[in-house]
């Protein structure tokens, strides 16, 4: 490498790049990430400072990255894509992939390994080489990680277990493990060792069941996209977590290779069949899955849809149905990758405000206790269908559409759980923390929940459905992204990720029943958005956000004396500059309340960062793609003049905007699994070598 000096090079100060194999490169200034990865194609460059406050969720600097000198870096091999044929033995594969979907089966049966979780870290310490190995129960494992409050407590409790479970043989290899040193020099006991590994290991797996955004695909359509133009547009969209409402062999092919995350159906058509035969349910999962692995990347399988409410009469045959696909998952040694369970209407829980009093329908007991037990035995979640929408339509006006939508509410407009003291700002939250309070009640509190249904129609009949309207929908849809993505959990469980898909990718002519049901989805039939999201810094997913060129302005027909008090906020507490609607400047004319109360609507969304919220006035201020700028009056946004940033914290009436903040994209994140152990391992060695 052209500018590497040696180590004893140590009076000018030198960035010092970390190798796997604790080697240390030192470069002069000017260096950059590229001039290492010149050398060391297939890796790439990680700060470590940012590796230790975000661990595997650390981003790779760009090769033109200048190094800072002074500064640790860690040089790591990119991630490749999960081989999930790794997890099997390589004959099986191959003899599988030769013979039929039931042979595959049989095959795959055959070459279960051994259910324990171990951890191996291996580094250098003088020449010498250090081994840790942990071996334990994967169920138990599993069920500590369920039952603790964070990755700490997690890490405490699994060095309990095994140092309360560890074997004479795994003493005496303790025992003949050398001193473990920190950066000082001072020893590290083992236990303290072994949490410190347990932490960023833990770490590694919460990376992987972070929050996450999916996409519910139906195909009620007249005129159904190809599933080679569906997979196109999730790709495009940046869509990678989908949810099928069968296991279409032709969508499932043209969902190869992509590394999309699949969540396949069995329809309730199907359930009699499969819920009655072990032997079906095999052929099923042999049909519908087995097939179609590795190449597809199913996740989960979603047993009937809203069986207990849609289709009661079957519902004895729920908790049978969901053995017997695992089962077959279990034979096939798909079971830990792939999730077993059935998505229920938020509607089986009753009394769900206040939260704390929820409890399920004491009618579906009989389903619903055994089906919990299923779930926390087999690792599963909870899948829930969450419809604010229809929970602010059958309230006769008791819920505002504020709340249904995640607008930000007033502390004395939140409501609080008596019981409990929690704020709720949201329906959303309220239903699923009414979840997680009714499985409590039957005392299971280690099944999470997965949103497996959410969205807001875009369109409805005007005189039955009001509220059925593109900027409530775009409000919503952006507003559950943002809040997913970010992380925030519910309030019971903050912090605690909540994965939600969108109710749905197309709009769905064929759908029965009112007008609204036909205007779901997010694109029509030629992938065009149906309205416009608002996702700015929510990363990459759903490139149909167009923020840059949104306006916002007085809605047509609005009342003209909340304009005229929308225009004076914005004018005044809102601390618009309004000096160009003054007469003889540019913006003065036309002299009307409507065009001025736009002009001033839009340099306080653009002042905002066009943070959702910001547009909203009362009701009397709408987002519009149609640059409104007029002669030589130019509104923030177009292509002649940019925004100015406001000074303080005044916000819209009525619309306590919050900022557009959220978690990095997940596209460039550093989060898969031999990163994670690369991560570990680079930081113990930046520990003992350093």
């Amino acid at each position: 490498m052209g500018n590497a000096v040696c180590a004893k090079d140590k009076k000018k100060k030198t960035a010092k790049v970390m190798t796997l194999d604790g080697a240390v490169i030192r470069l002069k200034p000017p260096a950059a990430a590229g001039d290492v990865l010149r050398d060391h194609p297939g890796h790439s460059v990680l700060e470590a400072d940012e590796v230790k406050r975000l661990g595997v969720r650390a981003t790779p600097l760009d090769s033109t990255q200048p190094l800072e000198p002074g500064k640790l870096y860690f040089l790591a091999e990119l991630p490749r894509p999960l081989d999930r044929r790794g997890l099997r033995r390589a004959s099986s594969v191959v003899a599988a992939a030769r013979g039929s979907a039931t042979d595959r089966l049989e095959n795959l049966r055959l070459s279960r390994p051994r259910r324990s979780a171990s951890l191996a870290v291996e580094t250098a310490e003088g020449g010498g080489a250090v081994r840790v190995r942990v071996r334990l129960p994967a169920a138990r494992v599993a069920k500590l990680l369920q039952e603790s409050a964070d990755g700490t407590e997690a890490a405490e409790r699994i060095v309990e277990l095994y140092l309360a479970e560890k074997s004479p043989p795994a003493r005496k290899e303790i025992h003949r493990l050398p001193a473990i040193r920190g950066k000082k020099g001072k020893p590290m006991t083992l236990p303290l060792f072994l949490l410190l590994l347990l932490l960023l290991a833990v770490s590694v797996v919460s990376a992987d069941e972070g929050p996450y955004i999916g996409v519910n695909v139906g195909t009620a359509l007249s005129d159904m996209p190809s599933p080679t133009q569906v997979a196109a547009l999730l790709k495009t969209q940046k869509i990678d977590h989908v949810r099928l409402y069968d296991a279409d062999p032709a969508m499932l092919a043209a969902l190869a290779n992509t590394g999309i995350r699949v969540t396949v159906s069995v329809p309730n058509e199907q359930l009699l069949a499969v819920g009655q035969s072990n032997a079906t349910a095999a052929n099923w999962v042999a049909r519908n899955v087995v097939a179609h692995v590795p190449a597809v990347n199913i996740t989960a399988i979603a047993v009937g849809s809203e069986v207990l409410t849609a289709l009661p009469n079957a519902a004895t045959l729920l908790v049978p149905a969901l053995r017997y696909i695992h089962s077959a998952l279990v034979a096939a040694n798909l079971d830990g990758l792939i999730k077993v369970s059935t998505p229920h209407a938020s509607s089986v829980i009753l009394d769900s405000f206040p939260p704390s009093q929820a409890f399920f329908n004491r009618t579906f007991e009989p389903v619903i206790v055994p089906m919990l037990k299923f779930l926390q035995s087999s690792g599963s979640y909870l899948m829930l269908n969450v419809y604010p929408y229809y929970d602010y339509l059958q309230s006769n006006g008791i819920i505002p559409l504020d709340y249904a939508l995640f607008r930000p509410l007033p502390p004395n407009k939140e409501a609080v759980d008596a019981n409990t003291l929690l704020h709720y700002t949201n329906v959303f939250d309220a239903v699923v923390d009414a979840a997680y309070f009714a499985m409590a009640y039957l005392n299971v509190t280690n099944v999470p929940v997965v949103v497996l249904e959410s969205g807001w129609p875009h369109k409805g009949d005007p005189t039955t459905e009001p509220d059925a309207t593109a900027d409530n929908a775009a409000t919503y849809n952006s507003n559950l992204i943002r809040h997913v993505l970010n992380n925030t959990g519910t309030p019971k469980h903050p912090g605690v990720p909540v994965p939600t898909y969108i109710y749905e990718l197309y709009d769905e002519d064929l759908r029965p029943g009112a007008t609204s049901e036909k205007f779901w989805g997010l694109f029509d039939v030629n992938g065009v958005p149906a309205y416009t999201l608002h996702l700015t810094g929510s990363g990459t997913l759903l490139a149909n956000d167009t923020t840059n060129q949104t306006f916002c302005v007085a809605r047509e027909g609005a009342d003209t004396k909340m304009l005229q008090a929308g225009l004076d906020w914005a004018c005044g507490p809102g601390k618009v500059d309004c000096s160009a609607l003054m007469q003889g400047k540019p913006c003065y004319d036309p002299d009307t309340v409507e065009s001025h109360a736009s002009y001033a609507f839009n340099e306080y969304y653009h002042g905002m960062g066009m943070a959702s919220g910001t547009c909203y006035f009362s009701g009397v201020a709408a987002i519009t793609t149609t640059d409104p700028s007029h002669e030589s009056c130019l509104f923030s946004g177009s292509g002649g003049k940019n925004g100015t940033v406001l000074n303080g914290t005044s916000l819209a009436p009525s619309s306590n905007s919050t900022s557009a903040e959220s978690s990095a994209s997940a596209a460039h994140s550093f989060h898969h699994n031999k990163g994670g152990l690369q991560i570990i391992r680079l930081l113990l060695l930046s520990l003992i070598v350093l």
